[in-house]
């Protein structure tokens, strides 16, 4: 019987099993990766490291959206203060464009929806033709 793998050993595979997971490994060759790295663990062990990587990334994806804003304004004030102090206006300007960008400052781009090929978008078509779909399937599932 094997060794029982300890808490750090266990923590470092699970963040190789990150970077593989990020690179697009598939399980099986997790698996192999581990063979060759000589973890002596099975696939069920993979499957739980993967487990585990996943719920790293759920973290990374939870994390708090003012947080990350807040980081990146604090950075294009930085980088204005920065091009600003040695007369670099082009790049100050484009660190100020992409602040109010992110900031949702600039006014509205104007958007237009089109029909087929740039034509006429036909709504009243669209509708009757999703209420012909509705009556068909009616049709062909009465109610008791």
């Amino acid at each position: 019987m094997g060794h029982k793998s300890t808490a750090a050993e266990v923590a470092r595979r699970v963040d190789q099993i990150v970077t593989c997971l990020i690179n697009g490994l598939t399980r099986s060759q997790m698996i192999q990766y581990g063979q060759k790295q000589g973890w002596g663990v099975g696939p069920a062990s993979i499957d739980q490291y993967i487990a585990s990587a996943k719920v790293i990334f759920a973290e990374i994806a939870n994390t708090k959206r003012e947080v990350e804003t807040g980081k990146a304004l604090a950075r294009y004030d930085m980088l204005f203060a920065r091009n600003m102090q040695v007369s670099d206006f082009r790049t100050a300007l484009a660190s100020e464009k992409a602040r109010c960008e992110l900031l949702g400052l600039n006014a509205p781009k104007r958007q237009e929806l089109t029909g087929a090929n740039g034509g006429p978008l036909h709504v009243a078509d669209a509708r009757q033709q999703l209420l012909d779909r509705l009556k068909a399937q009616d049709q062909d599932n009465p109610k008791e």
